[in-house]
């Protein structure tokens, strides 16, 4: 969210005429008086700096800007546009009395009050959320994202003294580079700037940017892909608010049984705290050899350990019947409204912690006619259970699909949100004629993308509240690009509860249009079907 924005002349105007109560309003007065004489002090030294620099008044300067999915606020941040192409400065500006070196070059900071704060963290939590965002966008060439830190205070001999590597002002953690900068080292700053911002026009990035609906994970997988090590993993301040809360609950917990259930409305959220949390307790001594990370169904399984360390996989859930009884037993559930009843029941008799993710909340809390025979089962077991039942719930507000227009026209075609949508950049195709459709695809499968093909009958899947269990999952796994083949058996044309004349009302197909990042293609065989489609697409 945009909480100031200017240029060269207006902050240099702003901040040696106005106070900072009049620059940034309610912010000034919910903050504390330490913050605002930090803000002023950090401030003054970036106007020295913009002072000096010879940057154009196009460039883009934002202060205190807050992410939607994230509690705390960055800096500053610059923009320019050069040969069509944003750049973005995500700037953090530092103050600390001290600092030591931390896992791979890292710099962790305290201030007076021994506060801690890891600063190439901080600035990879905000540059991947616009790397993320703009991954692999087929419409528009993916920004330059640079991070920058400006200790203003920090001494060269402090640094030194603690082994930081840095060359020229390049700091390097990891697979990222940052800007380092610290004190008397303005001009340097300044030089950056006009290096940085060479011949660029103004950029629209961050208003793009906070326009932005909360959607679906683009590629969510590359987060936790070949990850080895918890500390390796970049959380939102909502997700590591929620691991460390299960933390200190298993640690207080005294071999009391617990049940602990990670619930979001993103699937992606779910898996990557059930992922952070199994790295977790591999890597620590005690429970390094009684952590198990378990999901029932082959092919999900299947896909999902193409993306992980050998040594840090996913197992079947039918494993956890031939484990023995352990106190350190930590079993890790994706999906627990899957797993059979006998195994869940496993769980307890061998251990004393069980950590589940919950996709669908109804399907173990609130609808219980609308269960399954198995599921009802595993509820009722999970109800009686004397284990203590923790439930973390948020709303998944961290990552952005890739094609927002072709989200927005497939949400209007079931909910007639009247969204603006470009529908040159829809990417959306519906086809009556069938070998069209077979030749689109063709061409498409050879694209390198992920795609997927759907063919929808009621053979396959139930379509009645009742779901059968081979459909149960078809909608989670992300592509890039889905095809849809519906046929004429299919009920939800026949039944007025699925289908009416304004609004299709059939969610599993509503989802498995949602998991494609970039478009999809829909034939079908039924006219009436495809006629309304059309009208709605069209709408």
């Amino acid at each position: 969210m945009i909480q100031y924005s200017s240029n060269k002349e207006k902050i240099i105007n702003d901040l040696s005429n106005k106070s900072l109560k009049d620059i940034f309003d309610s912010l000034y007065s919910n903050s504390n008086q330490k913050e605002i004489e930090a803000w002023q002090n950090s401030l003054n030294n970036f106007l020295e700096v913009i002072n000096i620099s010879n940057i154009n008044n196009e460039i883009k300067i934002y202060l205190e800007y807050k992410f939607k999915f994230n509690d705390s606020r960055c800096d500053i941040i610059m923009t320019g546009k050069q040969s069509g192409v944003d750049k973005v400065l995500v700037i953090e500006l530092k103050q600390h009395d001290w600092i030591m070196k931390y896992n791979q070059n890292d710099i962790l900071l305290f201030n007076s009050d021994k506060q801690p704060s890891y600063l190439a963290r901080q600035l990879k939590r905000y540059t991947n959320s616009f790397e993320t965002f703009w991954y692999r966008d087929p419409f528009k060439t993916k920004p330059i994202i640079q991070g920058l830190a400006y200790l203003h205070n920090m001494e060269k001999e402090t640094l030194e003294k603690n082994n930081l590597v840095w060359n020229e002002n390049n700091w390097t953690v990891e697979d990222k580079t940052n800007k380092l900068f610290i004190k008397n080292e303005h001009k340097q700053f300044a030089n950056f700037l006009e290096s940085f911002f060479e011949n660029c026009c103004e950029s629209n990035f961050i208003e793009e940017f906070d326009k932005v609906k909360k959607t679906n994970l683009s590629n969510n997988l590359e987060i936790i892909k070949n990850k080895t090590n918890e500390t390796e993993i970049v959380l939102t301040q909502d997700q590591y608010k929620v691991v460390k809360n299960i933390l200190s609950l298993i640690e207080k917990s005294k071999n009391e049984k617990t049940l602990i259930y990670i619930n979001s409305d993103s699937n992606s959220e779910q898996l990557i705290l059930i992922y952070y949390l199994y790295l977790y307790f591999r890597n620590n001594q005690k429970y390094k050899n009684s952590t198990y990370l378990m999901t029932k169904k082959a092919d999900y399984l299947k896909e999902l350990n193409q993306n992980f360390h050998p040594d840090f996989v996913f197992r079947r859930s039918s494993t956890i019947l031939n484990l023995n009884k352990n106190e350190n037993n930590i079993i890790l559930f994706d999906k627990i409204h899957h797993i059979k009843p006998e195994e869940i029941k496993q769980a307890f008799e061998i251990s004393n912690i069980v950590i589940s993710t919950v996709s669908y909340l109804e399907s173990i809390y609130e609808t219980y006619e609308k269960l399954t025979s198995v599921q009802k089962v595993a509820y009722e077991f999970l109800e009686n259970q004397k284990a203590k039942k923790i439930n973390y719930e948020f709303i998944g507000e961290r990552e952005f699909n890739k094609n927002l227009d072709y989200i927005k026209l497939v949400e209007n075609i079931y909910f007639s949100t009247n969204q603006e949508i470009d529908c040159e950049k829809t990417n959306l195709h519906i086809f009556k004629d069938l070998s069209e459709y077979k030749n689109f695809i063709s061409e498409k499968q050879k694209e390198e993308i992920k795609f997927k093909e759907i063919q929808l009958y009621d053979s396959l899947v139930s379509y009645s509240l009742d779901y059968k269990e081979e459909g149960f999952d078809i909608t989670s796994r992300k592509c890039d690009f889905v095809g849809v083949k519906i046929l004429n058996d299919l009920e939800l044309i026949k039944n007025s509860n699925y289908l009416f004349e304004s609004t299709i009302n059939n969610m599993n197909l509503y989802d498995t249009l949602k998991s494609s990042n970039n478009g999809a293609a829909i034939y079908c065989q039924d006219i009436e079907l495809y006629n309304r489609l059309v009208k709605k697409i069209n709408s």
